[in-house]
């Protein structure tokens, strides 16, 4: 943290990009990658795969699976919530359709689709 800390600056509008830093949020039009790069070097990280607490941390799981996002990310100034989705129903019709591998899938096919997903997890 400390490199990224003398990486980034430490002026007050940097203090809120810092911040987001801290909680795992990387604002574009920063060159964070060598105080990343460095930090990795310096330590040994085990090749298990991610945890479920490690997953669900920070926006770990959608930058993994960009393609799941439905909407653009969008950097506030909230220090709990740093990034926020815009998008419409279109967007998100759009998205399920694209991870389904069906670009001719009907709204009615889609309701269904969630209904019978829906019933499979009050079945679990």
């Amino acid at each position: 943290m400390r490199d990224l800390q003398s990486t980034l600056g430490k002026s007050e509008s940097e203090a809120q990009r810092l911040n987001m830093v801290r909680n795992g949020v990387f604002v574009p039009k920063h060159e964070e990658e060598e105080a990343i790069d460095r930090y990795l070097k310096e330590n040994q990280y085990p090749p298990d795969p991610l945890s479920f607490l490690e997953l669900c941390t920070y926006n770990t799981w959608f930058q993994i699976h960009p393609e799941k996002v439905c909407g653009e990310e969008v950097f506030t100034s909230s220090r709990d919530f740093p990034i926020t989705i815009k998008g419409n129903r279109e967007t998100i019709e759009k998205t399920i359709r694209s991870s389904l591998g069906k670009n001719n899938v009907s709204t009615l096919e889609l309701e269904a689709l969630a209904l019978e997903l829906e019933l499979q997890l009050l079945n679990l």
